[in-house]
């Protein structure tokens, strides 16, 4: 495009401008006409906004919605509010909503829960072991000495001892000589202060010492033999006499040579067959192959038992005597068995 060409295209574009703002005026001149003929002015623009006003006065404080919160309890006026009554129980918290006095029950329908109990948490780690504490004083002992000078034997002693010791009335106790082993057993009658008093019982030797270790003993047994005396599958009435099943009391002693007397303690009678009222009596001889009938102990079965016993009010026999056997009214062909049960006197 030359220069000429482009002059006369801007000379057209001047021209289009110029008969745009020509038909612009020709309209506001016909406005303003049409205005004047009215009588009413063009509308002047908006006003600035004018500055804020200045903050009002605070008003008055309003009653506060609930109450300090505190534990629930019975016999108490609960309110609406406001403020409303806020309460704790059970681990949540509750605003009242009707209001009333509490009984003895708490009434879920009075309260609105606000907050609930939440979920137990995991166990935290066990605490470090304390120190151990330290250890208490040793108790009261058996074990004792004394240089009282005895005779071993019976009989009634006291002994110069230590004190504190934990013997009480009725303990058994034994006291052996250091240097010869000899000893002596009785109970504790008495303990008080530093003298120990037993009623002996039992001894092994009989020396006089004054080296006593002394020491809590077991009790001996009530009970040193179960002889039995006789058995038999079958008997006849007047098959056996008054010496069936005579025996010899054996000797026996703790240290094995000592004789010592015995008791019957006890006398057991079984039949293989109920019937009647069989009975065995035991009796002693005083003296060797001759019997005086003396009678330490009976059993008599009733009618239709198979067993009987006696274990009290029996005679004592010496080491050395002769027991024996007398029975009756056992019935035809009727088994039995007897046990006697000898213990030291």
């Amino acid at each position: 495009m030359t220069i000429n060409d482009r002059v006369i295209l801007l000379a057209k574009r001047v021209a289009a401008e110029f008969k745009s703002i020509r038909t612009s005026l020709t309209t506001i001149n016909n406005d303003i006409s049409t205005l004047k003929s009215s009588g009413s002015g063009v509308a002047g623009r908006d006003g600035i906004d004018g500055n804020d006003g200045r903050d009002g006065t605070d008003g008055a404080t309003g009653p506060a919605a609930w109450s300090a919160v505190a534990a629930w309890a019975a016999s108490t006026a609960y309110v609406v509010g406001p403020p409303a009554s806020v309460v704790t129980y059970s681990g949540e918290t509750f605003v009242c909503t009707t209001a009333h006095t509490s009984t003895g029950v708490f009434d879920g329908t009075k309260w609105t829960k606000l907050a609930q109990k939440g979920s137990d948490g995991a166990n935290g780690t066990n605490g470090t072991n304390g120190t151990n504490g330290t250890n208490g004083a040793d108790g009261p002992g058996y074990r004792a000495t004394s240089t009282t000078s005895l005779a071993t034997g019976a009989g009634s002693v006291a002994f110069t001892t230590q004190s504190g010791l934990a013997y009480t009335v009725g303990a058994r106790v034994r006291a052996t000589s250091a240097g010869t082993s000899e000893y002596m057993e009785g109970l504790v009658t008495a303990y008080s202060g530093t003298t120990l008093t037993v009623l002996m019982d039992a001894a092994s030797g009989s020396g006089t010492h004054a080296d006593w270790n002394i020491n809590i003993a077991g009790d001996p047994s009530l009970v040193k033999r179960g002889v039995v005396m006789g058995l038999c599958d079958a008997y006849t009435p007047g098959s056996l006499g008054p010496d069936a099943g005579e025996m010899v009391v054996p000797y026996s002693s703790r240290d094995g040579t000592t004789v010592i007397n015995f008791t019957v303690r006890a006398i057991i009678l079984r039949v293989s067959t109920a019937g009647g009222s069989p009975s065995v009596t035991i009796e002693k001889s005083t003296g060797t192959g001759v019997f005086s009938a003396i009678t330490v102990g009976t059993v008599t079965l009733t009618p239709g038992a198979y067993e009987g016993k006696v274990t009290s009010a029996l005679g004592t026999i010496s080491s050395g005597n002769k027991l024996r056997m007398n029975i009756a009214a056992f019935g035809s062909a009727q088994g039995w068995f007897v046990t006697v049960i000898l213990g030291e006197t």
